[in-house]
């Protein structure tokens, strides 16, 4: 079934390329996650002068927000790819459909 993509595919909406950017995607949002994290508990030095519980809170705040962030994207793009993998299948159960009806 995956033969390879072609241009025509991109133009006719044979075949969907989501799935393929949608790996690209989540790995361009967990960069930037892990960027704002990291810029985040480095910019967040002036929190030190508030004292040790200020500066402490603040990473583990930071750690925290990461790994939800982390967690809730992941999620998010498998929704996605679970609707385009839908999309896939149905695809294929059309295409028996026709190979069913060929038989008769």
């Amino acid at each position: 079934m995956d033969e390879g993509f072609e241009f025509k595919d991109f133009l006719r909406f044979d075949r969907m390329i989501a799935p393929k950017v949608i790996r690209v995607v989540y790995w361009i949002g967990l960069v930037a996650i892990t960027l704002g994290a990291l810029g985040a508990l480095f910019g967040g030095g002036t929190m030190a002068g508030a004292g040790m519980g200020g500066g402490i809170g603040h990473v583990l705040g930071v750690l925290l927000f990461f790994a939800v962030a982390v967690l809730l994207w992941r999620i998010i793009m498998e929704a996605y790819y679970v609707f385009f993998g839908i999309y896939d299948r149905l695809g294929e159960i059309r295409d028996r459909m026709g190979e069913d009806d060929k038989d008769d």
